[in-house]
């Protein structure tokens, strides 16, 4: 797996940075169904989208990790 929690991200999109604070196997949507992931918790520092975000394994892939 490419990122795991602690990890630092940028997105290329808008350069927002943000950090990694949890990974998820499963969540449940509004409707209580499972989600399968892995998922992970990002709270995104600077962007368009401050705040908390949860990000699916698949689509987390098109951020860049900050060294």
């Amino acid at each position: 797996m490419k990122y795991k929690v602690g990890d630092m991200i940028t997105d290329s999109s808008d350069k927002a940075i943000g950090f990694i604070a949890d990974k998820m196997p499963v969540i449940k949507n509004n409707v209580g169904e499972d989600l399968k992931g892995p998922w992970f918790k990002v709270f995104w520092f600077s962007g368009s989208c401050l705040g908390w975000t949860t990000e699916h394994n698949h689509y987390i892939n098109q951020y860049k990790k900050l060294s």
